[in-house]
Formats: C-alpha cells, structure tokens, sequence
C-alpha cells in the first residue's frame, strides 16, 4: 500500500498483484482431506500467549494448546461418514510432559513385566524336564508356588488396569478440561459418553502412540482407531 502511494513503477508491481495474479499461483500440494486414513489422529502443539509471570516479573510462555484433526471412527455410527477439526484449550506444558512422562514409563514397566515373564516361563519349563527322586517329592510345594505366582501376577494385573484407566481419564480432562461427560468428571470412572466402558488395550502400540502424541515439539499424524473413537467422543 505503502509502495502504491508512492506512485511509480512499484505503485504498478503492486497493483498487479490482484486476484487474476493470485489464481495463476501454483496448487498447493500434499494429500486431499477425502484420502484422509480412517481413525487418524493428527495434533499440532503450539505456544500461547504469556499466561503468567515469573518473580523477577517477565513473562512465562508456559501455556500451549494444539489444533486437532481426527479422521472417521467406525467405533460410533454418527463419526462413521465425518471427520472434526477442533482446538484443545491452552493448558501447562509441564502438565502435557508429565502425561507423556507416565505413558514411557508405563510403555517402559509393561516391557520389564513381560520379560520376567518369559525368563519365569523358561525357568518353569527347565524344571518340568527333569525327572522324578527329589523333583517328585517338591511337587506340592511346586504346585503351591506356582499358584502363589498366578495370584500375584493376577493382583499385578488388577494394579496395570487401574493405573492404564486412571492415564485415560487424565488424557481425557487434558484434552477437555471442561468435559460434559459425568463419569469422567464427577467419578474418575473411565467410560464413553453413552456410559459404556472403554476398552482399550494397554500395550507397546498404544503407550508409544500416546508419548507421539503428547510430544509438544512435533505432535502426531497415524492412524488409531480406538484412541481416535475415544478422543472423538470426548471432543
């Protein structure tokens, strides 16, 4: 505008550049929203606005929220035909990085959990190989051990689940601190919006998916269809 005013050959290259001259730039390029893969969950965190200040009185650029693109869910008929684009609320970033932080170490236990498991299961298979005078005898006492170890692994189980629902419901009140949905808000209860129970699988895909996905620096673009159903929901 500047350079308009000022008369000229700039006034000229200015005035050029108008709609005609913006419809001969070239088409913007990269995959078209309909070739968008189902169950997709692609999030981009962002800085916000400087929400506090520190005691020496400088600002804190300590809040992010992130834009959300989520694909279609099988997992909920009215989410079968659409896709959403939607905003996640300016939240901490240490809140964000410590939610990460519980998904590694949980992702980290599970791996530790299931190689105990394999070297208790080759230990067990070693003693089945032997054959009877004293092993013959120990048998009860065998017998009694290995139950002892299945009602532990069995309790150990019970303390995963708890743990893996509680990581869900705290993603949930990330993601939608102002919730509509009752059980999650009011009990800590992991359900869907309808009341049914969520059931996802607590394994290695899923906890690396989550820490993907929290990442502030470069956020998530895969397909998952239970979390993408799940966050859907809550959105």
């Amino acid at each position: 505008a500047a350079a308009a005013a000022e008369g000229g050959d700039a006034g000229e290259a200015v005035a050029g550049v108008g709609p005609g001259a913006v419809a001969k730039l070239p088409m913007v390029g990269g995959t078209s929203p309909s070739e968008l893969p189902e169950g997709l969950v692609c999030i981009q965190w962002r800085a916000c606005e400087p929400r506090s200040n520190d005691d020496s009185g400088h600002h804190l650029r300590n809040q992010i929220d992130a834009f959300l693109l989520l694909g279609q869910s099988a997992l909920f008929e009215e989410f079968r035909e659409t896709r959403q684009i939607t905003k996640v609320s300016a939240v901490s970033v240490d809140e964000v990085q410590a939610l990460q932080r519980r998904a590694a170490a949980f992702r980290h236990a599970l791996a530790l959990r299931e190689a105990a498991a394999d070297t208790a299961a080759g230990a067990k298979g070693g003693k089945g190989g032997k054959g009877g005078g004293k092993g013959a005898k120990s048998a009860p006492a065998e017998d009694a051990a290995s139950a002892g170890a299945d009602e532990a692994a069995s309790m150990n189980e019970k303390v995963v689940q708890r743990g893996w629902e509680r990581l869900l419901v705290d993603l949930h009140l990330l993601l939608r601190p102002d919730t509509t949905n009752t059980w999650v808000r009011d009990e800590g209860k992991l359900c869907y919006s309808t009341g049914d129970p969520v059931a996802i699988k607590c394994d290695n895909e899923v906890l690396t998916f989550l820490e993907e996905m929290l990442n502030v620096h470069s956020g998530s673009n895969k397909a998952h269809p239970a979390l993408c159903g799940f966050i859907r929901d809550l959105m």
